[in-house]
């Protein structure tokens, strides 16, 4: 294969493959609760307080959480979970009561709310190491793109990926419950 999309940049993978310049998106984190199950009682982010949150351990959706925790002087402990459906399982089970994913709409078709975003990456273009002809148009084009349409990335990113919700919690205290329904 000469050119995957939908790739986050690592050094490790950066050996093994070429990155397009510019990144073709970015990826949410989101924390995500099922508040049916949880004993919220403010809508401020220290009620996460000793909460346990599903996140992959020692990946980035981790170092986000706690630079996010650190940030807003919260701690939770962290619960290894591997995909969407351990997730489920350890939800239905009360072992997390939040946890990490990207944003995607299954989580609000399940009835599980958005908490806040804590951390975004760029997504790339990866390409053979042997291809660099490839790795050279393509970051020409994008280029060409961005030019001629600025906001191509961002019109497309809302047109196909975005949910349009309220997140439930601030930063503030006292601020009360918003409401979670889906505008689209």
């Amino acid at each position: 294969m000469d050119v995957i999309g939908d790739i986050s940049y690592t050094d490790e993978r950066a050996q093994k493959m070429l990155f397009s310049d510019e990144p073709m998106g970015e990826e949410k984190y989101i924390l995500y609760a099922d508040l049916s199950n949880m004993d919220v009682g403010t809508a401020d982010f220290k009620s996460l307080d000793g909460k346990r949150v599903g996140v992959l351990l020692g990946a980035e959706p981790e170092i986000m959480l706690t630079e996010w925790e650190n940030k807003n002087d919260i701690h939770t402990e962290h619960v290894n979970v591997y995909n969407n459906d351990d997730v489920e399982e350890k939800l239905a089970n009360h072992e997390i009561e939040c946890f990490v994913s990207l944003e995607e709409s299954i989580w609000s078709e399940q009835g599980i709310s958005s908490v806040t975003t804590i951390g975004k990456s760029g997504i790339y273009f990866a390409i053979n190491k042997e291809r660099n002809d490839i790795k050279t148009e393509l970051d020409r084009a994008m280029r060409q793109l961005v030019q001629d349409s600025p906001f191509f990335k961002v019109d497309l990113y809302k047109k196909y990926f975005t949910l349009d919700y309220n997140q439930i919690l601030t930063g503030k205290k006292n601020s009360g419950w918003k409401n979670m329904e889906p505008s689209g």
